[in-house]
């Protein structure tokens, strides 16, 4: 199979080292580091190495002005203020945060969905050994969330937990029609928008989300870089996850006194990495022009389910409002074999298995050994989509044994 290359394609994958000896099609569980965004890291740890908001020195005095400064672009970016936002090691961290830091009492009821990422569900359900009740909303064979379960079920629930977008299979979830229904009905609403955030914008203020969790690995940043957002309102819901050194405002022998959101959540070392990658990711997004680059896997996501859909005994599972991410399952072939088939002999990273959702993949889709998933990236061009297509159909031809 082929498709003959557009003269006005935009490529990125020269800008990414990384994915210049493979097809990596795996943008979902991971982003890849821009060349520009590796060297600041590593110039970072080269140069300086410090840590931030600890010493009167010149170094540390520069690093600590570097991540205020990356807390005010990385906020901007996502349409809310720096004291809006606080810094977690990942979005599965900051969800934890939320769950274990609101003031749930025994008989409280959270609502969660079928469409949900494990991250925002087994902190919820870890809450039933104290009594919680957890109830999960409906949704359909393509990973969209029932509205009108949801509506039916939030009544009454101190909680209202969904996702964004579908790690699955891409479907966008209508988040404002979601949260206006939980405010309606007095839940707080946490969003986990880990897939949504690096393929379209985020304008945090004007959702009316009370929290906000993203994984900034997968906006090409270091792993170790998550956010938790919190309207300004919501934030006296909540308390700290963990306590220590770099939160507190004052200790003495019998009590202490917590600096306020954010700073208040953040104790420890922060991963200084992490912060400053995803504000030069965030640069590099900027200085190409984020709907240029959001418009290029818009385009691939497309070229790929025209190309696919020739593929014999191939089937997609992606709506039609959707982030550049789909599940797809080949007659004859188990998701995982044929994960690794493609990877050992075409040189193909694709994830396999049910990603990290189940109650989807297993229990509404029906599919008890998963599937395999294919999702686009700035480094990804046409010429990914051919090869996974002619692989593919290739693989389709021949006889299997299971």
């Amino acid at each position: 199979m082929s498709s003959q290359k557009s003269s006005r394609e935009v490529v990125f994958k020269n800008q990414f080292p990384s994915a210049s000896e493979y097809h990596n099609l795996d943008a979902a569980a991971t982003g890849l580091l821009p060349e520009s965004v590796a060297a600041f890291v590593y110039d970072y740890h080269l140069k300086s190495c410090v840590n931030a908001g600890r010493s009167a020195y010149r170094r540390s005095i520069e690093v600590t002005a570097m991540v205020d400064e990356a807390r005010e672009k990385i906020a901007s970016f996502l349409g809310t203020k720096k004291t809006n936002l606080a810094f977690a090691p990942g979005a599965t961290h900051a969800i934890n945060w939320i769950a274990k830091g609101l003031d749930l009492s025994a008989g409280d009821t959270v609502l969660c969905t079928m469409a949900d990422h494990h991250a925002n569900i087994l902190p919820w359900l870890d809450l039933k050994r104290r009594g919680i009740r957890v109830v999960f909303a409906m949704c359909d064979g393509l990973g969209r969330i029932d509205v009108a379960d949801f509506q039916d079920k939030v009544k009454g629930a101190k909680v209202a937990a969904f996702i964004a977008a579908s790690n699955v299979t891409g479907a966008i979830q209508p988040m404002r029609e979601l949260t206006k229904i939980s405010s309606e009905n007095g839940a707080i609403s946490v969003v986990d928008a880990a897939q949504l955030a690096p393929h379209q914008r985020i304008d945090f203020d004007s959702l009316g989300v009370d929290f906000m969790a993203i994984a900034g690995h997968k906006m090409m940043a270091s792993k170790g870089s998550g956010l938790l957002l919190a309207r300004e309102s919501a934030q006296a819901f909540i308390g700290p996850l963990i306590v220590g050194g770099g939160s507190i405002k004052d200790v003495k022998t019998d009590s202490f006194e917590l600096l306020p959101f954010p700073e208040g959540f953040e104790s420890g070392t922060p991963s200084i990495e992490g912060i400053l990658s995803l504000w030069k990711a965030i640069e590099w997004l900027q200085e190409r022009g984020e709907e240029n680059v959001w418009r290029h896997e818009k385009t691939l996501n497309k070229q790929a389910r025209e190309i696919l859909s020739q593929v014999r005994g191939l089937r997609i599972y992606q709506p039609e409002n959707c982030t550049p991410t789909m599940s797809i399952e080949l007659s004859g072939w188990e998701p995982n074999k044929l994960a690794v088939k493609l990877d050992r002999e075409y040189n193909i990273a694709i994830r396999s298995g049910h990603m990290c959702a189940l109650p989807l993949v297993r229990d509404t889709m029906g599919f008890p050994k998963g599937l395999c998933r294919i999702s686009f990236g700035p480094w990804n061009e046409e010429k990914d989509i051919v090869a996974i297509a002619n692989a593919l159909d290739k693989i389709s031809h021949e006889k299997t044994n299971w």
